[in-house]
């Protein structure tokens, strides 16, 4: 199985979707599907798409917290492409140079939090 181009966080259940029956349609919206029925809502989740890169047998994507070198970025996307932003300098580095990743901004939003403290 291919690891997925996006992953869709549920604001309701505050967690990832597993995304076997879940996957976003052309529009943009997330879809549930089933044998059954097919169900669309967009405000409840967040899609974040992935860059295609893999670090530490992970693959990564928007939203995550990584390290580069010492300096602690995230990855955003912005203007048709992907950017890692550092969190306490205006630095700007490319996907290929992050070493870890270390959270994201949805299940470890206290690792943004830092940023304000220092």
């Amino acid at each position: 199985m291919t690891e997925p181009l996006y992953r869709i966080w549920s604001i309701q259940d505050m967690k990832y979707l597993e995304c076997e029956n879940y996957y976003v349609n052309i529009n943009g919206s997330v879809v549930y599907s089933t044998d059954h029925y097919i169900f669309t809502e967009q405000e409840q989740y967040i899609i974040q798409r992935c860059t295609g890169e893999i670090v530490n047998d992970k693959y990564i994507y928007e939203g995550d917290i990584v390290l580069v070198g010492k300096d602690v970025c995230t990855v955003e996307f912005g203007y048709g492409n992907f950017i890692v932003n550092s969190l306490y300098t205006y630095r700007e580095c490319e996907v290929q140079d992050i070493d870890k990743i270390i959270g994201n901004n949805l299940e470890n939003p206290e690792l943004l939090l830092e940023k304000d403290e220092k």
